[in-house]
């Protein structure tokens, strides 16, 4: 882990990984503040969130810094929802709820461009999405999937 935070949350320290992929921070956040004290890069790192969106209509790009502009236009699940997830995490370890104002228009700008369905679920079905390590020929409607995206 201390080879991944140099002021950016990276996925891993070597090959073409070492960009701050939005979906590892969201899944890891909870397990590296439970180790360190992530808040101080963690907070300068979600201004950097809040400026991308704002340059994507609220979408939140793949990777941050955003180095690869136009890989995304769209939204992703739990790439996209660090802008929600991120924040409720810091709080939760830290108990600052200024993290939760200083980031509440992020949040906000990011739950209203969600593609969503008649039921008001997301739309899962438009174009490409990302994913580790999934089984190609797996059915679409499978309980991983059916729990994460709603989430």
């Amino acid at each position: 882990m201390k080879s991944n935070f140099l002021s950016i949350p990276t996925d891993c320290p070597q090959r073409d990984e070492r960009l701050g992929w939005t979906g590892d921070i969201n899944v890891f956040a909870d397990t590296a503040n439970y180790l360190f004290d992530t808040s101080g890069m963690i907070t300068s790192w979600l201004k950097d969130v809040s400026a991308e969106q704002g340059q994507a209509n609220g979408i939140v790009p793949l990777t941050l810094p955003n180095v690869v502009p136009g890989l995304a236009d769209e939204s992703h699940a739990i790439w996209g929802d660090v802008a929600v997830m991120l924040p409720w995490a810091m709080y939760t370890a830290f108990g600052d709820k200024a993290i939760l104002a200083r980031q509440y228009r992020s949040m906000e700008a990011w739950l209203r461009c969600i593609p969503r369905r008649e039921d008001g679920l997301w739309d899962y079905t438009s174009d490409w999405k990302l994913g580790d390590w999934l089984d190609p020929v797996a059915p679409l409607k499978i309980l991983a999937t059916q729990a994460l995206i709603p989430y």
